[in-house]
């Protein structure tokens, strides 16, 4: 899992930095030209290519998040399933007389630090 992320994320910030790139010497130009737009009545397709360079970068962008929620449920649900089986042995030695409560508190409160 965690390979399969981290290969997926060093993409996904690969394609956003290289979306951005654009987008910046787009608005460079666009300052520097700025008067020869205007007297030329371009500015139409200035705004819409400046606006399909941002949407293409804010996909990247959605993505990108995407992936975190995606690593994040992922850890948080195994998160649960080892707390679960501490509960779950917790009760079992209980039952048998055998635990001390102490530890797998211990164990619970550690997990939880982590």
């Amino acid at each position: 899992m965690q390979r399969y992320y981290r290969f997926t994320s060093r993409e996904l910030k690969r394609l956003t930095a290289i979306t951005l790139s654009p987008i910046y010497t787009q608005f460079s130009e666009t300052l520097t030209g700025l008067t020869t737009i205007r007297a030329s009545r371009a500015v139409a397709r200035f705004e819409e290519e400046n606006a399909r360079r941002l949407e293409l970068n804010q996909r990247c962008l959605y993505i990108g998040n995407t992936a975190v929620q995606w690593l994040d449920i992922r850890l948080q649900m195994i998160g649960v399933a080892v707390v679960t089986s501490i509960a779950i042995i917790a009760v079992i030695e209980h039952g048998l007389k055998r635990g001390n409560p102490g530890s797998f508190l211990l164990a619970t409160a550690w997990y939880d630090s982590v």
